[in-house]
């Protein structure tokens, strides 16, 4: 424990917290370690993050949309940071009770117009809808999906589903590769906090 002095008050904090300064309504600064924030963010419970994603090695496209306003499932192959109440197979992720916080990026390129949503994978029905977006032959735009999710009795499972209206036979139109030596290809992400 190390002791600070903050406007003459002294505050004991653990020695390995981060300090946040913040502006009260008076203008003077007051410390707050970064788990108290977190929690206070949080609605009072500890928050928690993991990410998934389509990754994929140098210089491989995210794949082929051959079908024009054909459904399909989106990879997600990698648990980027895990966590304990996250699985992930087969394109599909789990979760268990709580209430989860989504903000998900999912690419398409030079295949018109086009839209993402996460769905429940057993009963296909829609969780959270994405951004209608359009993609030239110059661009690779992103559907943004971003929501909430509470699951309240036993764990659900996801997909992420993406829909466009035009379609061919590259491998780049689910998303482009850049070729950078020695790095892996990002595609669709899912960030996801759990704030209780």
């Amino acid at each position: 424990m190390k002791q600070i002095k903050d406007l003459g008050t002294e505050l004991t904090t653990p020695a390995n917290s981060d300090l946040i300064p913040t502006q009260q309504a008076d203008g003077t600064t007051r410390h707050i370690t970064r788990e108290n924030f977190l929690q206070g963010i949080g609605g009072g419970n500890k928050i928690a993050f993991a990410q998934i994603a389509d990754i994929k090695s140098q210089g491989t496209n995210a794949g082929v949309y051959s079908t024009a306003n054909t459904t399909i499932t989106r990879d997600i192959n990698t648990v980027v940071n895990s966590a304990t109440w996250l699985t992930l197979n087969s394109n599909i992720f789990t979760l268990t009770t709580g209430t989860y916080i989504i903000d998900a990026l999912v690419p398409g390129y030079f295949i018109s117009q086009f839209r993402a949503w996460i769905e429940d994978s057993t009963t296909a029905a829609l969780v959270l809808l994405g951004t209608a977006e359009y993609s030239t032959v110059s661009s690779v735009e992103w559907s943004r999906i971003c929501g909430q999710i509470i699951i309240s009795s036993e764990e659900q499972s996801f997909r992420v589903r993406f829909r466009a209206t035009s379609s061919r036979s590259e491998t780049n139109l689910l998303g482009a590769a850049i070729n950078i030596s020695g790095q892996s290809e990002i595609y669709t992400q899912i960030n996801i906090i759990k704030v209780a």
